[in-house]
């Protein structure tokens, strides 16, 4: 993680370094960064705007937390890593800084969970039937992945025409497509051919799937400060 991070802040210093070498009459006060913070994450952002009411952002956003929550009686424990890297395209439609936004990111955003099945399960072994205490058999596993390609539509404002620093903001929608869920039984069972642990696995990844899908189409909303050079 430190080797990620430290990678990341490198590249950010070596844009901003890139920028500080352009001559000021090819910057023409039209390049511009933007810090941000909000639904995605941080937010790093550097971009340039034409004199044609266009501009072209490249922005990376990133974060991570854990969060328990409980599906069908089963208590996950999981890591929420939001991370993505997006082109955009604004087009600033009056003569101010509003803008309408079109864009791709590629959308890293995922959860891993864990969590111990809190019931007692049935298990014949020829003609004895045991019971099975779940919490004894180690932790279920789940996954959340989404598409790796998500297209982004938006609108804000920042108004980078003039040099120093301005107000930024985006509000918009990211399509992440429908969940794609894995979820795997307790170590204690997963080579073994218990049909109760089977449907139980079954419910917990389609009970899991509803509630994942619920951000297929994830709200984007962040507040930051832009600066034109």
């Amino acid at each position: 993680m430190q080797t990620e991070l430290s990678g990341r802040l490198g590249l950010c210093f070596f844009l901003l370094l890139l920028v500080a070498l352009v001559p000021k009459s090819v910057l023409a006060s039209s390049w511009f960064v933007a810090p941000q913070i909000g639904t995605q994450g941080l937010s790093a952002q550097v971009g340039y705007r034409s004199d044609h009411d266009f501009s072209v952002r490249a922005a990376w956003n990133q974060f991570g937390f854990d969060k328990s929550f409980t599906v069908d009686g089963v208590k996950y424990d999981s890591d929420i890593r939001l991370k993505s890297l997006g082109l955009l395209f604004d087009y600033y439609p009056l003569d101010n800084g509003f803008h309408m936004t079109a864009g791709l990111y590629r959308n890293d955003n995922r959860i891993s969970a864990s969590g111990v099945i809190d019931r007692m399960f049935s298990h014949r072994i020829g003609n004895h039937v045991i019971q099975v205490d779940g919490k004894q058999l180690g932790k279920s596993s789940a996954k959340v992945e989404y598409a790796p390609v998500a297209p982004y539509l938006g609108i804000g404002y920042h108004n980078v025409v003039k040099e120093g620093f301005s107000f930024a903001a985006d509000i918009g929608v990211l399509y992440q497509g429908n969940a794609r869920v894995s979820v795997e039984p307790p170590e204690g069972v997963r080579n073994l051919n218990i049909q109760q642990v089977k449907d139980r696995t079954q419910q917990q990844k389609h009970e899991i799937e509803k509630m994942a899908n619920k951000v297929r189409w994830y709200p984007v909303v962040s507040l930051g400060v832009a600066y034109t050079f």
